[in-house]
């Protein structure tokens, strides 16, 4: 997500007055736990950034005459293994475009197929390695989705659902993406970004490059971040780049854990701006992007 010179996104909370402050961090007022309204402060801080964001978001849907709300859905079973599962669904309303309620319609679709698979947990009961003694965390299989902020640029939506799952019995959750992408007029998903240029091959060279560059940052030592070994095998072929956005500056693509990186490294992101893709598009992409 873009981050603006006015947003806060990072309160460092010095506990003890003694530490000394991160070079790093010397630009950012910084709140000490022995003031007496340490607390207020930070609270303060949060709800002027929601505030902020509140105002920034019915500012894109004003321009795009385009409304969006959520609502939330929940399902649960207790058994051996139970499951439990969760999501919070984007609905779009529009007066001038009025299919956009089928872009609700297709992410719920999506969703609650995902929701169907973890019923067959009661077909698949297995006693041998649950019981009812067992805490329940340990014995339910959970599942979760919850999306990014959509985004609007020209005539084209996105929006990204983060998903968590959790096995009963593993060692740790995992994490992955879905992005729902569209054109909105004539409404149609953009689920293969191959799609959207005139030489694949010349598009995937060019996303491979910038990708890996962005993902394989030197850190102070000159050596890279992330294993170029994993990153190069994890941007392989078109099949590696299929969650993105449209952002307002280029297309973001999301890498869950272990497709780039080791697990302990977390989700990783990279961008690919305009002015390299443009050239690549079909007409009627950069038209709806406003990319003249």
């Amino acid at each position: 997500m873009e981050k603006l010179s006015g947003d806060i996104y990072l309160i460092p909370v010095l506990l003890d007055d003694d530490a000394v402050i991160p070079e790093e961090l010397k630009h950012i007022h910084v709140v000490r736990a022995s003031d007496h309204d340490c607390v207020s402060k930070i609270e303060d801080a949060i709800k002027h950034q929601l505030q902020q964001q509140g105002s920034d978001i019915a500012e894109a849907q004003t321009l795009a005459n385009v409304r969006w709300s959520h609502s939330s859905y929940r399902e649960s079973w207790d058994g051996l293994p139970g499951y439990e599962t969760e999501f919070k669904l984007v609905q779009f309303t529009s007066d001038k475009y009025p299919k956009i309620g089928e872009v609700t319609d297709i992410i719920k679709g999506t969703l609650l197929e995902s929701v169907s698979s973890h019923r067959s947990a009661k077909l698949e009961q297995n006693h041998d390695t649950f019981n009812f003694g067992q805490e329940p965390h340990a014995r339910t299989n959970t599942w979760e989705a919850f999306p990014s902020e959509p985004k609007i640029v020209g005539k084209i939506i996105s929006t990204r659902y983060s998903v968590h799952w959790y096995g009963a019995g593993a060692a740790h959750p995992n994490q992955f993406f879905i992005s729902f992408c569209f054109l909105l007029d004539p409404l149609l998903r953009i689920s293969d970004l191959r799609n959207v240029f005139a030489n694949r091959d010349e598009a995937l060279s060019l996303i491979q490059a910038t990708v890996r560059d962005q993902l394989l940052y030197p850190l102070p030592d000159g050596d890279s971040a992330l294993s170029e070994e994993w990153v190069q095998e994890g941007t392989a072929d078109w099949n590696a780049f299929g969650t993105f956005v449209f952002d307002t500056d280029g297309v973001e693509f999301s890498f869950g854990p272990y497709q780039v990186a080791p697990y302990a490294a977390g989700p990783q992101f990279a961008k690919v701006p305009y002015h390299i893709l443009k050239p690549r598009f079909l007409p009627w992409l950069r038209n709806a992007l406003n990319l003249f």
